[in-house]
């Protein structure tokens, strides 16, 4: 079968495939030559722009995770503070404001008795 191909075809059809292919050719060689010089371009602009681009990310990382605890942190706060609330409920443990309440009233009766202490000894 080889042997009816090659009969068939002329010398000018052999020289016209060798043209096409050496067209095709330079043309596959020109191409890799602009991506190697592309490539070498690359090469020299990309790694700072690639450390550039990281560190933006990174930054928009550390900022992220830094609002992300404060956030947790506040939230943390809130939780604990209305579960001690439940505890002192609870448990019965008085309040800040009751305490407040409290002492005030003892200073208030601690100024009572000093003043009939005073009515007495007169």
């Amino acid at each position: 079968m080889a042997e009816s191909i090659t009969a068939r075809l002329t010398s000018l059809d052999v020289r016209a495939a060798a043209q096409r292919v050496q067209a095709e050719g330079e043309r596959l060689v020109t191409r890799i030559g602009k991506d190697a010089r592309d490539l070498v371009t690359a090469a020299r602009t990309q790694p700072t722009e690639l450390i550039a681009d990281a560190r933006q990310r990174a930054t928009r990382a550390v900022e992220t995770f830094a609002s992300e605890r404060a956030r947790l942190r506040e939230l943390l706060v809130q939780r604990l503070g209305e579960l001690g609330d439940v505890f002192a409920r609870r448990v019965g443990v008085a309040s800040t404001e009751q305490v407040e309440a409290l002492a005030q009233r003892i200073t208030e009766l601690e100024r009572r008795i000093d003043t009939l202490g005073k009515h007495e000894a007169a």
